[in-house]
């Protein structure tokens, strides 16, 4: 995966994936660069990129500062399916972290949550 420029992507997009994660574990899922947002563009201060897939397709990344929740949305004209499949071929997501997953997204191949240490809560 690669930040894209925002020039690349010609027209709307459409949520199809809400996670639940760390700000540190979502800059291992999303290791490129990511730009503060305007304010009142969304509804908490959040960062966000035009993320180029090794498939060629994109995906946008929006990561709300104060939830801690990541938003990936997937151009219009994309099948939904088949673009979150793409995106978790590259980013390990856990079962855990997906908070929910656009109708259209059928059954996803996710990343097996990491079993706990005896003690952890």
């Amino acid at each position: 995966m690669k930040r894209a420029h925002a020039h690349e992507l010609q027209e709307d997009a459409r949520p199809a994936l809400v996670l639940d994660v760390s700000e540190q574990r979502f800059r291992h899922l999303f290791p490129i660069r990511f730009s503060r947002i305007e304010p009142f563009t969304e509804a908490e201060p959040s960062t966000g990129a035009l993320v180029e897939l090794k498939t060629g397709g994109y995906v946008i990344v929006v990561y709300g500062t104060i939830t801690h929740r990541a938003t990936i949305s997937v151009p219009i004209s994309s099948d939904i399916a088949s673009s979150i499949r793409a995106l978790l071929d590259e980013a390990p997501i856990r079962a855990s972290e997906v908070v929910w997953t656009a109708d259209e997204a059928g059954a996803l191949d996710l990343a097996p949550d990491e079993p706990r240490r005896a003690g952890a809560r």
